[in-house]
């Protein structure tokens, strides 16, 4: 089930609930006053994965951003952990 965020009116309490998706607009009580006075609020979408990321930028000319080339071959790829 999908976590929402609501605060509430009254008293400016924010807080999380779990619920369905049909129940995410229901009334949500604020746990801290008792409030039916809440709203759900907007949230960031987070998307959890894998993904292979080259962070060695080896086609990239050290000479044209004053870099200093680095061989990173030999180092794991912490995107793997």
């Amino acid at each position: 089930m999908p976590i929402y965020e609501y605060k509430c009116r009254k008293c400016g309490h924010e807080f999380e609930l779990m619920r369905r998706l049909s129940q995410m607009d229901a009334p949500a009580p604020c746990p801290a006053c008792r409030s039916k006075e809440t709203g759900r609020k907007i949230s960031a979408f987070v998307l959890a994965g894998r993904a292979k990321v080259d962070l060695t930028y080896d086609d990239v000319d050290p000479d044209e951003y004053d870099l200093e080339h680095t061989d990173h071959s030999d180092e794991p790829d912490w995107a793997d952990f």
